[in-house]
């Protein structure tokens, strides 16, 4: 006898909700503390600290946290040049943002990539930037897509890709250097270069002046985590030079 589908699907659901926590428990991806919902996958305590940055208390161009009292512009854009008209982050790159990340990254959890991209939405809804006519990402060598597949940065961005319905392009090549494709047609475009995390930044300023090889209109580069310390040693630099003039 063959159930009903509805019947089917009740039974299934039945399985998820009740079966399965007994034979994998739902413990916290970030914390192991266990979750009274397995869908969610976090506990109540990581999902608190999963808090947008804000914006509007960030440099629009380079998102460094900025003073509002100060009228002179930001101190790290005067010292540091790279292409893009802004960049941004959903999370700082510490707690529970960076170990999700690291959860894609390094154990190969490719479900997370969804959820992180949707994060990235919220951000960019935030942000006011145009959207954009074309997404990529940051690519890897070869030789860790043969063993590995796609890397982080590509499976975030063509989940971002979908949100926006915007195509996803896969112009950027990794060979001792970022370089542009040469079927790549990005002249006059809007494009969002989508990444994992910033942590030095000098991968994603690379992929920015490779970019410009294909005379874009505008770059935007959007990552889930920044590390909140990038800056520090450009600012620190730039408050001595002033204390000195």
């Amino acid at each position: 006898m063959t159930l009903p589908q509805q019947d089917c699907g009740i039974a299934r659901s039945l399985i998820k909700k009740v079966l399965f926590p007994f034979i994998y428990p739902p413990n916290c991806l970030t914390c192991d503390n266990f979750c009274h919902d397995p869908e969610l996958m976090l506990c109540g305590s990581c999902v608190d600290l999963l808090e947008l940055l804000d914006p509007l208390q960030r440099c629009p161009r380079c998102f460094f946290l900025i003073d509002p009292l100060k009228t002179m512009g930001c101190r790290v854009c005067r010292k540091l040049g790279h292409p893009f008209s802004g960049l941004a982050s959903a999370f700082d790159f510490t707690g529970p943002p960076a170990l999700l990340v690291g959860q894609l990254n390094y154990q190969r959890r490719r479900f997370l990539a969804k959820s992180l991209a949707a994060c990235l939405i919220l951000q960019f809804d935030r942000l006011n930037w145009p959207l954009p006519d074309v997404v990529m990402s940051a690519p890897v060598p070869v030789i860790e897509t043969i063993f590995w597949g796609a890397g982080a940065n590509e499976l975030i961005a063509r989940e971002v890709a979908g949100f926006l319905g915007r195509p996803y392009v896969g112009g950027l090549k990794f060979a001792g250097g970022f370089h542009l494709k040469n079927t790549t047609g990005i002249r006059d475009k809007t494009i969002l270069l989508i990444e994992d995390a910033i942590k030095t930044g000098e991968s994603l300023f690379a992929c920015g002046r490779a970019l410009l090889e294909g005379y874009p209109k505008r770059m935007y580069a959007l990552a889930v985590c920044l590390n909140p310390s990038l800056y520090s040693e450009i600012n620190e630099h730039g408050a001595a030079d002033a204390e000195h003039s």
